[in-house]
């Protein structure tokens, strides 16, 4: 299960805002996406997904089953 933790920086929810660095990170790492549109700035992370929110520290943690 592909899992990988990105600063929070105000995002929430399960389909959390990407940045064309941040998803290559997670291409890179062998998560799966249903929009993958680097050009437009859009992108999707497939489902089974699992996003953990820590506050505490400022990060978000997605999972990817």
């Amino acid at each position: 299960m592909p899992s990988h933790t990105l600063p929070l920086n105000d995002r929430t929810g399960r389909h959390p805002k990407l940045t064309a660095a941040e998803a290559a990170e997670l291409a890179g790492k062998g998560f799966r996406f249903s929009i993958f549109r680097p050009e437009e700035q859009e992108f999707r992370l497939s489902l089974p997904l699992q996003t953990i929110e820590d506050r505490v520290h400022g990060t978000l943690t997605i999972e990817q089953g």
